[in-house]
């Protein structure tokens, strides 16, 4: 039993680690991408997270768990399509403006 209650904290640690790590680069992305209305940007960036949690659990009773693991991994795959846009446009943007440190 004492096993059995260690790896499920342990686990409980590992998955607040991981999304710590991912919400990490979630605000140095939105710091990076917005830095003239850095206030604005984080408030939409926790608006949709809010959204984010409350979307699934408002439609938890109501589906199987087959079909939420589709919707997550159609918003999973519908979200890294969008890093990758994001991330190219931006050096893509970055390439084309002068340099700030010229000598």
């Amino acid at each position: 039993m004492l096993k059995i209650v260690l790896v499920t904290v342990l686990q409980l640690f590992q998955i607040k680690y991981d999304y710590s790590c991912v919400n990490l680069i979630a605000v140095a992305l939105y710091g990076c991408l917005f830095v003239e209305e850095t206030p604005a940007a984080f408030a939409n960036f926790r608006l949709w997270q809010s959204l984010g949690f409350v979307i699934p659990f408002a439609y938890s009773n109501f589906l199987c768990t087959d079909v939420k693991l589709y919707i997550l991994a159609s918003v999973l795959v519908i979200g890294m399509t969008g890093y990758v846009i994001v991330e190219f446009r931006h050096r893509r943007s970055a390439k084309r403006q002068p340099s700030d440190f010229t000598e």
